[in-house]
């Protein structure tokens, strides 16, 4: 939503830019595209100027995906944890699924269906391999393919434990294995190379994959290249917007304080040079108000700075 109203052909740079700023810093996607959109010189290089930091939705979607991680980690320690005691102790596998239960979604299939094959407890592992596949049709096309060709790994892998090892049942899958163990960084690529070596030890050999330590991803501070001095205004009609023109008992103004921190005076007057009205504004970027019904039909001058423009009052 934020990116269609940022590049809506909307003529209001002043109001566009205050509610851009409203969301600032935005995310990382449209920093880079501000270049691109209608607004004035000014405007463009004042905006880049409040893009230091992590936009909030961003901050917490990288949160949410931290816990996550977390999350799965955890799962993972008590996953090994489990599979050490289940020799000597089974009721730790059982431990292991009453946790794995109260999970959801990918996770809950990931950990879950191994070890319900593993215990043997066939029928268990086809109602969650179909329940992950009902899962995968919410996802988008990849994922969901990556999670469906799994889904089809984890029954060959149930016949092949349920067969007793059967090296027939690899056999018959074999063209398939294969395509899935040279299929990159998807879930099916390690499993159906595993297979495949310790069916076929003297063809298959495959490098053992080495996981890199993920990076801590703090929130660091987005670097701003867009540092430079104030730019020349390439457009003057943009610094000062009087709407509705005509006016009868409001006009607004929105406005631009080149000169910001500094107070300044945003003014009506007559066409004699008599100031009538006037408020004083600090802000950079504003829009204020005046009432304009005790003025008598006429054109008049609005000024605010070192801008101007001129109105019609027609009640």
């Amino acid at each position: 939503m934020l990116a269609t109203f940022m590049f809506n052909p909307l003529r209001r740079p002043i109001a566009k830019t205050l509610v851009l700023l409203a969301n600032s810093p935005l995310p990382m996607a449209l920093r880079f595209r501000i270049d691109k959109t209608n607004l004035g010189y000014w405007f463009k290089w004042y905006l880049k100027q409040f893009q230091n930091g992590t936009n909030p939705r961003e901050a917490k979607e990288m949160e949410i995906s931290d816990l996550k991680t977390e999350n799965s980690r955890l799962l993972y320690r008590i996953l090994a944890y489990g599979n050490f005691m289940a020799d000597s102790l089974p009721a730790y596998h059982d431990s292991v699924m009453t946790v794995l239960d109260n999970e959801q979604g990918f996770d809950k299939g990931r950990f879950s269906i191994p070890l319900l094959i593993q215990q043997g407890r066939y029928d268990g592992a086809t109602t969650a391999i179909n329940d992950w596949e009902t899962y995968a049709a919410t996802l988008p096309d990849n994922p969901r393919n990556n999670l469906l060709d799994h889904c089809e790994y984890l029954n060959i892998a149930k016949q092949y434990v349920q067969s007793g090892y059967d090296a027939g049942i690899v056999k018959q899958y074999r063209q398939v294995l294969e395509q899935w163990a040279n299929r990159k960084n998807s879930l099916v690529e390690i499993p159906a190379q595993i297979l495949l070596e310790q069916t076929y030890p003297k063809q298959f050999d495959y490098p053992e994959k080495i996981e890199l330590p993920e990076h801590n991803r703090g929130k660091a501070l987005f670097v701003n290249p867009y540092q430079k001095p104030v730019p020349d205004i390439k457009n003057e009609d943009d610094m000062l917007t009087v709407y509705p023109n005509p006016a009868k008992d409001k006009l607004l103004i929105e406005y631009v304080n080149i000169n910001g921190g500094k107070e300044q005076t945003v003014s009506i007057y007559d066409m004699q040079g008599h100031q009538l009205k006037s408020q004083k504004v600090k802000d950079v970027l504003g829009i204020i108000t005046f009432d304009v019904s005790d003025l008598s039909n006429g054109t008049y001058v609005i000024k605010a700075g070192e801008f101007s423009k001129q109105i019609i009052i027609a009640h």
